[in-house]
């Protein structure tokens, strides 16, 4: 499948990529209908997003870039896992312990990892992404 698609990628697709959508290439397909849909899912392996979509504005703000923030600090510190089982838990415990909505802290993720509020399960792409590029992008 990822052979396939890989003339409707409009940037260079680099081993590391081709690693991170095979990984990902499960959930991509059950998300999208058509090559093009797989291919734009797939992105957030490729490249941090630089443009987001309206809907994000919400999850834009001081509030959640200081959530953000605080979520990267943990990551960098080892004190939140990547494994993604093991860190959907722990973010249900941040967002009870903090009184914040679940929805509200995946989809702030979301907003920050892709540049939109519909992908992948925000943990599995934090868990392929690595610990690093997952703080790169929390923090942008």
């Amino acid at each position: 499948m990822l052979e396939y698609s890989l003339p409707f990628f409009d940037v260079e697709i680099n081993e590391l990529h081709r690693e991170q959508i095979l990984k990902g290439m499960d959930s991509l397909k059950t998300r999208a209908k058509t090559i093009k849909e797989l291919v734009d899912l797939a992105m957030v392996y490729v490249q941090a997003p630089t443009v987001y979509a309206p809907e994000c504005d919400k999850y834009r703000t001081e509030k959640y870039r200081n959530i953000l923030q605080d979520i990267a600090n943990k990551l960098e510190t080892e004190e939140l896992s990547i494994d993604k089982e093991k860190l959907c838990s722990q973010m249900r415990e941040y967002a009870k312990l903090r009184n914040i909505k679940f929805v509200d802290i995946t989809q702030a993720i979301r907003s920050a990892l892709c540049g939109k509020l519909v992908s992948p399960s925000v943990f599995e792409i934090m868990s392929i992404l690595g610990r690093t590029q997952t703080v790169q992008r929390l923090t942008k």
